[in-house]
């Protein structure tokens, strides 16, 4: 009995010796899987470009030809500078999160705001267009809008549409005493102003005129008759790449879009892509163009 016991034991330990002998191998080759598929990332990081953006016609959108002219410019730029790009839409405050952490490499398009140079980098301008106000012609409004406006106190009684998140210009983002309210995109501060919900919108009036004819039109025959764009412009509004100077080879990556948007403006494919995106020299988008 005793010999059978003791052989039982012996029979045991080896079975157990055995197996965490082949579970420390497993576990081993398991570990320099993942190592391995680390430094394959790490490695992706270094020739891959990761980007979001938002749908924000008729510069960029998943509805657009090739998705807008603006989305063609990133990716011909990192494609020529043999990047495997992957460009990813999301809702804005979604896009600037990812960016901010690192998760990616950066987002675009932007407006220039040296509140952001903290967490990214900027790149080169290329063309964006108009910003200021839109409006409602039964309003008879008591002021006048002009070219880098500073003084927005004759605003005040007005409410004004604004997009959370968006940068729209210094001096109006920083006019604490204005009454703004935020919502999530401009297609719904159009309405909010068609319904004098708000009586003012900041916005860009290429977008407007994307909107009102691609959306609005239908269900609102007289958009165009009861709104309009006030001029002058506030700015004219060039659009950046931001890379998050958390992204790895972030300076790079800068450094490639730079050189390549330098390349696209010498050769004329930068002005070609405006035109067959209908955006005439001036960075107005007009769809008969």
């Amino acid at each position: 009995m005793k010999n059978i016991m003791f052989i039982l034991v012996f029979l045991f330990y080896i079975n157990c010796d055995l197996f965490f002998r082949s579970n420390k191998q497993d576990f081993v080759k398991t570990s320099n899987s993942i190592e391995a598929k680390n430094q394959d990332e790490i490695q992706d990081r270094k020739n891959t470009i990761i980007l979001t953006t938002l749908e924000w016609q008729p510069y960029i959108g998943q509805d657009l030809p090739n998705y807008g002219y603006v989305y063609q410019i990133v990716k011909k730029i990192y494609e020529q500078k043999s990047y495997k790009v992957v460009i990813k839409f999301y809702p804005w405050a979604r896009t600037m999160q990812l960016a901010a952490s690192g998760e990616i490499d950066g987002y675009f398009p932007e407006y220039y705001n040296e509140d952001l140079k903290k967490d990214f980098y900027f790149s080169d301008p290329y063309p964006g267009g108009p910003a200021g106000f839109y409006g409602r012609k039964d309003i008879n409004y008591k002021f006048k809008t002009q070219y880098d406006m500073k003084d927005f106190h004759a605003l005040t009684s007005y409410r004004i549409g604004i997009v959370r998140g968006y940068t729209n210009t210094k001096y109006f983002d920083s006019a604490n005493y204005l009454q703004k309210e935020e919502t999530t995109d401009d297609l719904s501060n159009l309405k909010k102003l068609y319904y004098n919900r708000v009586q003012l919108i900041f916005i860009d009036p290429n977008v407007a005129n994307y909107l009102i004819r691609t959306y609005l039109i239908k269900q609102y025959p007289d958009f165009f008759e009861k709104t309009y764009f006030i001029t002058p412009e506030l700015e004219y509004k060039f659009l950046y790449v931001c890379i998050s100077r958390k992204s790895p080879y972030a300076q790079k990556k800068l450094q490639d879009f730079n050189a390549g948007l330098k390349e696209l403006k010498q050769t004329g494919e930068l002005n070609k892509l405006l035109r067959e995106n209908h955006f005439n020299e001036k960075g107005i988008w007009n769809p008969s163009l």
